[in-house]
């Protein structure tokens, strides 16, 4: 995703939109309380929340690409834009 995210498509949503946070979670052995506050139960896992830090959608790779094969950065652009 590091790489989706540096394209020039999904970079400017992101830049128009957000302010992305990234949370390494190692070996699956940091930031147990995160996962758990969000239900984030494998990685890849993406959670956007408004200035109040509610959730306003979640989502794992395989949705955004409905099993139509790799995410895109048109498919992930257009997530980012509406992601409920």
């Amino acid at each position: 995703m590091t790489r989706i995210e540096s394209l020039p498509e999904v970079a400017a949503v992101l830049r128009g939109r957000y302010e992305r946070v990234r949370v390494n979670v190692g070996a699956w052995d940091q930031h147990a309380a995160l996962r758990q506050r969000f239900g984030i139960d494998r990685i890849a896992a993406y959670v956007v929340l408004d200035a109040d830090d509610h959730v306003v959608a979640q989502t794992l790779l395989e949705p955004v690409t409905g099993g139509r094969g790799p995410v895109t950065p048109g498919r992930w652009a257009a997530w980012l834009r509406d992601p409920r």
